[in-house]
């Protein structure tokens, strides 16, 4: 709020709705941010992506990895 505040009085706009949504975004840009630069140094705590949890979760279970092959006509097949 304090941001919108100064944004409004700053007469970037006459709508406190715009200011909001302004700051709001200025907020959540710095959060990550910061967020990106904590896990550039701590690569081993960034979070498990979906796909990845999904590689791994089929290899313990020995499911072999897919590949996509091209036939004759170039189109992509599933083994």
């Amino acid at each position: 709020m304090n941001r919108a505040w100064k944004i409004y009085r700053g007469n970037y706009s006459k709508n406190f709705g715009e200011c909001l949504s302004r700051a709001w975004w200025v907020e959540k840009e710095i959060q990550k941010s910061l967020l990106e630069e904590y896990y550039w140094e701590h690569p081993e705590a960034r979070p498990e992506s979906l796909g990845d949890r999904i590689r791994r979760e089929n290899r313990e279970k020995g499911i072999p990895a897919p590949s996509f092959h091209r036939d004759l006509r170039g189109k992509f097949s599933f083994l």
